[in-house]
């Protein structure tokens, strides 16, 4: 009994926690932005990036990746093409256009 308790006390301990009551929500999203970027936490063919916590990978087909969160799926195109080949891919801003 001894052991779980100087176990749960020392998750206590060795834990942080913070309060983001008073703080913005500006300030919060751009602390979180500062630290997430430098970690990434998905490895596929050629690249990696970080998916946020509660989204999930569901499959990479040809560098077309599915990702899902919250009953809603989100597509997300990687050009390694372009990427490799140092090329920019500009084109015109449209504010009419769906797609964009």
């Amino acid at each position: 009994m001894k052991k779980y308790l100087l176990l749960v006390s020392l998750l206590f301990i060795l834990t942080g926690c913070a309060n983001i009551y008073e703080q913005s929500y500006d300030y919060i999203i751009s602390n979180n932005l500062k630290v997430k970027q430098e970690q990434k936490n998905t490895y596929l063919k050629g690249y990696k990036f970080y998916i946020p916590m509660g989204m999930n990978l569901i499959g990479d087909f040809n560098h077309n990746n599915v990702l899902y969160s919250d009953g809603t799926k989100y597509y997300m195109y990687v050009d390694l093409v372009s990427f490799y080949n140092n090329k920019d891919n500009k084109f015109d801003f449209n504010k009419n256009s769906y797609e964009y």
